[in-house]
């Protein structure tokens, strides 16, 4: 089989090489897989906080508007003169301007906003 030194030698060189330097590049790998999973979930943390900041400051806008309008004057003076578009089931176009009064005052301020 192996009949030279030189050749047992190599061999031999070899395998103290790989015993050497395989754990090694195992344990490396090891760590970089973990360094890029750490790295990779504090980014998609870091995201997911700035899409709720962003959907927090949208909402809470939203609820200074529906206050807004909740307590505006002249929403307050709806009346059964306004026009519900919500009691029907049919395809209804708003005519405000037609109707006049407070509805078109209503709508004018829901226009402007």
């Amino acid at each position: 089989m192996l009949k030279s030194i030189r050749a047992k030698l190599l061999i031999f060189s070899f395998s103290l090489i790989l015993v050497a330097v395989v754990p090694v590049v195992m344990a490396v790998n090891v760590q970089i897989n973990k360094s890029f999973r750490e790295t990779y979930l504090d980014n998609v943390a870091q995201q997911v906080k700035g899409i709720e900041e962003m959907l927090e400051v949208f909402y809470d806008d939203l609820d200074r508007n529906l206050d807004t309008f909740a307590t505006h004057s002249k929403i307050m003076q709806a009346d059964s003169s306004v026009t519900s578009y919500a009691k029907t089931t049919e395809k209804t176009a708003m005519t405000p301007s037609e109707n006049g009064g407070i509805e078109q005052q209503i709508y004018e301020e829901f226009d402007n906003y």
